[in-house]
């Protein structure tokens, strides 16, 4: 059973390797692989370590963003790539120093995420969310406790408090 999952991987990665050893964009969202290219003529040395491929996020089971070629992951200098994602509308992981690559995607669950690897993804999505969102949420807990403790007095006034 190992042989076949690992010659299958082989065969999937001859496929979408070129002949000098690159990971291929082929298949790869144009938005995202534009991005990617432009990146890998700013950035030299950057290279791509994965892209196309078919697999499923640890832990979850869920089809992962390269399956339908909304993922890239690069590496090279982190400062230059993090500094070619300034205003990036997609997601983009920010622990390169613990994974060695940036992940680089468009849509699904990470858009618009800034993130690091293994977190539960609660922890992800928070990151996204705005100060103006947070104030929102203030808001109602505030006029909820508002509403609580009025009708508390209601009820401390009918028993006589």
């Amino acid at each position: 059973m190992f042989y076949r999952t690992a010659l299958a991987a082989a065969l999937w990665l001859a496929l979408i390797a070129d002949p000098a050893g690159a990971i291929s964009l082929n298949g790869v969202n144009p938005q995202l692989r534009s991005k990617i290219e432009s990146i890998l003529s700013s950035c030299p040395g950057s290279k791509v370590i994965s892209a196309l491929r078919n697999t499923r996020i640890r832990g979850s089971g869920r089809m992962s963003l390269h399956a339908s070629g909304r993922a890239v992951d690069l590496a090279g200098n982190p400062s230059c790539i993090y500094a070619q994602l300034q205003g990036w509308p997609g997601g983009v992981s920010t622990d390169y120093s613990s994974v060695k690559h940036v992940h680089v995607s468009l849509g699904g669950m990470e858009h618009g995420l800034r993130f690091s690897h293994g977190l539960r993804s609660h922890d992800r999505h928070v990151r996204r969310i705005s100060r103006s969102h947070h104030a929102s949420h203030r808001r109602l807990y505030s006029m909820r406790n508002a509403h609580l403790q009025a009708k508390q007095n209601i009820l401390d006034g009918w028993n006589g408090h």
